[in-house]
């Protein structure tokens, strides 16, 4: 990596993400934040008349989310997989749309990071072309193909359109396109294997290009979620649907499932994250899963090494490879993500006290955002964070839980 990114405060109080050093007037930021992920999906008609709120909850979660103190947040920068399809049809209103979410964005004084939603562009390509079937590998691995035509076409329209936005901390490709790779059918095909992480990584790069084109200096966060527990054995491993084959990669191992080692994840982490200098990773679970499930275990079916042990490897890889490591969503076991009870949210406390020690001592680990801030679209099957929630058997933990991230991310500001 030619320049290694960071995340700047200057005196004037603005963040600054820039590959390379900060400016003389600036210091290091190290910060937490929470996901305002459904803000555009209020405020978007793409979304359809049953999303359960509109521009104006927008504006309030905007508002209510100021009086935290917290300087920034993440959302997601297009509607959700199929609807994707609004854009394509009625570009005009699509972007007004977003443009008043932005401006609003802009008014409070926040800072962002728009997760632009590198996936589901074949679902779009498929509904705008009658007989058309394309898949997952068409969009990643088919640089000739409709959706990947698609893809490029809104990346290019979006980083042309919010690049000078005051607000705008850093690029997300966005959203966990690495659980796809070398899945077995049906996930990308009825019969073919899902796209590698080579193929992935062709396809990131070409995204990140793209936005390097227009905005050289800001750093990109992949988006992408934790390895799956087998990443490095799905990739090197032959797959069999009828039980465990022998994989020359590494004998006397289970196989295509087998748990990875530390350093197969180490391995397998740095060849995900190869196109993008913000290393993203989304962690959810408790604080240690007994008896452990093994299918969230990771380095040791035994041990079942938990998220601490997770991070902190994470953290060391990036730092090795000149990067910053951004946990862009994080908490409890779905869907109680951030309470109601203090069970709930162990997971979210403990994460927060490694991010602060990590900032302490100058660490890759640079940001975080919470999940989630007011979910409008989904308060029937989510618990997420409500101030002064007048429901108490669901977010009455919201008021502790905000003091406990406010009070987190001043003790970040030691770091100099």
């Amino acid at each position: 990596m030619s320049l290694a990114p960071h995340i700047c405060e200057l005196k004037s109080g603005v963040l600054k993400a820039v590959r390379g050093p900060c400016p003389p007037d600036a210091t290091v930021f190290h910060g937490v934040g929470i996901n305002l992920f459904d803000i555009f999906w209020c405020g978007s008609t793409g979304m359809g008349p049953d999303r359960g709120c509109t521009f104006n909850q927008s504006l309030t979660m905007l508002s209510d989310y100021r009086q935290t103190g917290l300087r920034f947040f993440r959302f997601f920068a297009t509607d959700w997989g199929p609807n994707k399809l609004f854009w394509a049809e009625h570009p005009e209103q699509n972007w007004a749309e977003l443009d008043r979410v932005w401006d609003a964005i802009d008014h409070s004084g926040l800072f962002v990071i728009p997760s632009i939603r590198a996936g589901d562009w074949d679902e779009v390509a498929n509904l705008l072309t009658p007989g058309l079937h394309e898949g997952p590998n068409d969009l990643v691995c088919n640089s000739t193909s409709v959706s990947r035509g698609l893809a490029e076409r809104y990346f290019s329209e979006f980083v042309h359109r919010y690049k000078d936005r005051r607000s705008l901390l850093l690029w997300e490709l966005g959203n966990e396109l690495n659980l796809l790779a070398n899945l077995p059918p049906p996930h990308c095909s009825p019969t073919r294997m899902c796209f590698n992480t080579a193929a992935m990584v062709g396809f990131t790069t070409r995204l990140v290009a793209l936005i390097r084109a227009v905005d050289p200096s800001r750093p990109i966060s992949s988006g992408f979620s934790t390895n799956r527990p087998s990443a490095w054995h799905m990739e090197h491993c032959p797959f069999s649907a009828n039980g465990a084959v022998p994989c020359p990669a590494d004998p006397g191992s289970q196989g295509f499932w087998a748990v990875d080692t530390e350093p197969q994840f180490r391995t397998q982490l740095r060849a995900a994250q190869a196109a993008v200098d913000v290393w993203s990773l989304h962690l959810y679970g408790s604080v240690q899963q007994q008896p452990p499930d093994r299918a969230s275990c990771y380095f040791d079916v035994a041990q079942c090494a938990d998220g601490r042990a997770v991070l902190a490897t994470a953290e060391a890889v990036a730092a090795e490879a000149g990067a910053l490591l951004y946990v862009g969503e994080y908490g409890g076991v779905p869907p109680n993500f951030t309470g109601p009870t203090v069970v709930d949210q162990a997971w979210p406390r403990e994460l927060l006290e490694a991010q602060v020690k990590s900032a302490t001592a100058g660490g890759a680990w640079a940001l975080s955002t919470l999940w989630a801030w007011e979910c409008w679209t989904h308060r029937q099957d989510m618990v997420c964070l409500w101030p002064n929630s007048t429901s108490p058997s669901r977010e009455n933990a919201s008021d502790a839980m905000i003091a406990y991230i406010r009070a987190a991310d001043q003790r970040m500001r030691v770091v100099a």
